[in-house]
């Protein structure tokens, strides 16, 4: 605006989300300006933090440049070729210029333009999106996970999966408040790892990260995408395998067959590797808690039993005491590892071997 007294409205639309917006005026005067916030609704309460107003230049650029839709509208399967440059898909694969691809009929897909260095770099990559329910902390009523250990703010900042000795593609991931503070069934459960093997003898691992999931299964990534993309690999031709500190894990039936493949292993109709891989009740599935030494296997008696870490957890003599804090005694993940008592952490280990045989073992069916 040429005018120094001009006024210019932006009106935006706010609720119960917290949001990142900016805006860009443009403008020929060189004096300065003001922002004021206005809100025309008779609210108690509302919030605006992190307000940073600064002078930028910009460029125009013709959106039609950085964004293909690619559409068959045919009834049999059709190629199309990306124009020069370097292009990203929605599921965060990267591809050069020229690559061709096939649409089956009736099917569309979008690409966005991305830096020309990205193709040298991550042309390799692969993503998929995965869904688990934590045996531990579910809701078998309502298939939604507690929250306790995020509400408590227990939740480490950073992953802790390579403390315990893997080796991570993003070592030393850190998950932002925006995350933590979600509520409600996208709210985080706890930090899980996502595992790709290679569908050769011995299942060898190709690549690891660490994730988070959701109260309602979904696994994201610690910036809260539910679209997990591999840096170093790709992902179709592998199988996938969710892990978590102290549950036994899970591995997919075959290996996954397109990129961007989402796996549900909250269902039955999903097929998974080895022989009662997964806690059952009806048509839905979690994995088996009380794996308290991260082993592979849960028992409540004998050498390297998960009951015995429980009680040395909270003193060993004492048996009615409990210990708050983010730990893998922890089996039901209220923040509290109890011996004794109502929720404590003993009985889940007993329930999930059998309950009437102290002495047997829960096998993790991941080779």
């Amino acid at each position: 605006y040429a005018n120094p007294y001009a006024v210019y409205e932006q009106l935006v639309a706010f609720d119960a989300e917290r949001r990142d917006l900016e805006i860009y005026f443009q403008s020929t005067i060189t004096d300065n300006g003001q922002v004021r916030f206005i809100t025309d609704f008779n609210e108690a309460n509302y919030f605006v933090d992190n307000v940073d107003v600064r002078r930028v230049n910009v460029q125009a650029t013709d959106p039609t440049t950085l964004h293909k839709i690619f559409i068959n509208e045919l009834t049999t399967a059709q190629s199309f070729t990306l124009p020069t440059g370097c292009w990203s898909d929605m599921s965060g694969v990267v591809s050069a210029g020229g690559t061709s691809f096939t649409l089956q009929p009736y099917t569309s897909k979008l690409y966005y333009k991305v830096t020309d260095n990205q193709c040298g770099t991550q042309s390799s990559t692969g993503s998929l999106g995965a869904k688990v329910f934590l045996g531990g902390c579910l809701n078998w009523t309502n298939y939604t996970m507690n929250d306790g250990l995020r509400s408590a703010g227990m939740i480490p900042s950073t992953e802790p999966y390579t403390a315990m000795g893997y080796t991570m593609e993003n070592p030393g991931a850190t998950v932002g408040s925006t995350v933590l503070n979600t509520t409600g069934n996208s709210a985080p459960v706890d930090w899980v790892m996502v595992e790709l093997k290679n569908a050769t003898g011995g299942y060898p691992v190709a690549a690891r990260r660490a994730c988070l999931v959701r109260r309602d299964g979904t696994v994201i990534t610690p910036d809260g995408n539910p679209v997990i993309t591999f840096a170093t690999t790709t992902t179709v031709g592998k199988h996938l395998v969710i892990h978590h500190r102290n549950h036994l894990g899970v591995m997919s039936g075959s290996a996954l067959a397109t990129n961007g493949q989402i796996i549900d292993f909250t269902v039955t109709t999903t097929g998974v590797y080895g022989t009662d891989a997964l806690q059952v009740s009806g048509s839905r599935r979690a994995l088996y808690s009380g794996n308290v030494n991260s082993d592979g296997q849960v028992k409540y008696t004998g050498t390297s039993n998960d009951r015995d870490g429980i009680l040395t957890a909270i003193g060993s003599t004492t048996p009615t005491s409990s210990v708050n804090g983010y730990r893998r005694e922890d089996v039901n993940m209220d923040g509290i590892t109890k011996y004794t008592g109502t929720n404590n952490d003993r009985d889940p280990v007993l329930n999930i071997i059998g309950g009437t045989t102290p002495t047997g073992v829960r096998l993790q069916q991941v080779p």
